[in-house]
């Protein structure tokens, strides 16, 4: 008996243990790398936009060819109007300008927080998927499961059959039953091969649901236990995800006050030109005109357009907000109804285990009145059924209720 409780005790741990693996390897799923390439895409555009606090340096040429010579007119008293040269026809000017933004309303700072939140909005993103693809692989775990315990029951039931048909072959011989008691077992007996056989069809698409998640098929020998654990719905991953969007929301509304404000910049230049490449002048001009000044920008009037933006980026912040506020009602709400459906499935199994205890019992009483010539394989078949009905039930109710704890645990946070 000791040896048959550590089996016992092996098995269940072993069966927690694939059930724990086949979870680990969801991080090799398909759809969580994409999710990987799409948070390093928000990390690269966060550090482009903290470039926008750095200043900018181009660089800039240009060539110009004149259809005609600059000239300018001399007017002197008592002398006529003369026309003299004033540049050249070709210009050429290279220069290395400075840029640097002073003030912008803060509107760079909050052009990099929005993209901060954008790159935390994806990895939150990667974990609601992960935590979905979790509760689905538990669903996938559990029924196949109470599938394979259901035709642990139906080959249960095709033996008891088989067993009563042999049985039933020895009285016909002898005359004590007609042969039709013996078609009635028989059509009984292939009914159950017929169910095995759907079954191990339904376990094979399972299965291949199962490979699909985490590229391993599994064995679903029995269930591990599953704990139930008290978390803040607030840490949900979609949640936090919801509450990254309301900020980014409210950042918009900075972003579009930013236009009441000056935009002050810091510019500076290093300017050579010339009428050659050498940029040495053209003879008229001086070739160097570097310079660096201060340029202030500041719209007057535009329609309204800033006035209706800030409005527009208010509403849609609000809307949000109350949406949030919803969607977070509406989880407690589903929390609290799947612990109502797992208490109900508690209470179904108690009543499940003496549904089969009682089936048992009689299924041994039915046989031993069979083989008495007592009843008829009518009856035989109905007990034999009914006792494979319920154990498979029994069964089904555990898989529910391991699935049914997996999702309070999924829905209520991230883990199991």
């Amino acid at each position: 008996m000791y040896k048959i409780f550590l089996l016992l005790v092996s098995f269940t741990i072993l069966s927690a243990n694939e059930f724990n693996d086949l979870l680990q390897q969801l991080d090799e799923n398909r759809l969580l790398k994409i999710k990987d390439y799409e948070i390093k895409a928000t990390n690269e555009y966060y550090r482009s936009q903290e470039g926008l606090y750095y200043p900018r340096i181009d660089i800039k040429s240009n060539y110009i060819h004149l259809k005609q010579t600059p000239q300018i007119a001399i007017h002197l008293p008592g002398v006529p109007s003369q026309w003299i040269d004033a540049g050249t026809q070709n210009i050429y000017d290279g220069q290395l300008i400075l840029s640097y933004p002073l003030f912008r309303g803060y509107a760079i700072k909050n052009l990099v927080k929005k993209a901060q939140l954008q790159m935390q909005m994806a990895k939150l993103k990667k974990d609601d998927l992960k935590r979905n693809l979790k509760l689905k692989f538990s669903v996938f775990y559990g029924t196949l499961y109470s599938l394979k315990a259901m035709n642990t029951a139906l080959d249960e039931a095709k033996n008891a059959l088989e067993s009563s048909y042999n049985k039933a072959k020895g009285f016909y011989k002898v005359g004590l039953i007609p042969q039709s008691e013996l078609f009635n077992i028989k059509a009984n007996f292939y009914k159950i091969k017929a169910n095995i056989s759907k079954n191990n069809s339904d376990i094979k698409v399972l299965n291949n649901n199962i490979f699909y998640l985490t590229s391993q098929y599994a064995k679903a020998t029995t269930l591990p236990n599953i704990s139930l654990t008290k978390k803040d719905i607030r840490n949900r991953a979609d949640i936090k995800l919801l509450t990254r969007i309301l900020l980014s929301n409210k950042l918009d509304i900075q972003l579009a006050k930013a236009n009441n404000y000056p935009q002050i910049d810091l510019v500076a230049s290093y300017k050579k030109v010339g009428n050659s490449i050498n940029l040495d002048g053209d003879g008229f001009t001086n070739s160097d005109q570097s310079y660096a000044g201060i340029m202030l920008k500041y719209n007057i009037f535009n329609g309204f357009e800033d006035k209706y933006k800030i409005q527009s980026a208010k509403s849609n912040y609000f809307a949000k907000k109350l949406f949030l506020d919803d969607y977070i009602k509406k989880v407690e709400l589903n929390i609290k109804n799947e612990y109502l459906k797992l208490d109900s499935l508690k209470q179904t199994l108690q009543w499940a285990n003496e549904a089969l205890l009682a089936s048992s019992k009689y299924l041994k009483l039915t046989l031993g009145r069979f083989e008495q010539q007592l009843i008829s394989s009518d009856e035989l078949n109905r007990a034999i059924a009914t006792k494979a009905k319920n154990k498979a039930n029994l069964e089904k109710i555990k898989s529910d209720i391991f699935i049914q704890k997996s999702k309070i645990n999924l829905i209520s946070g991230d883990s199991l």
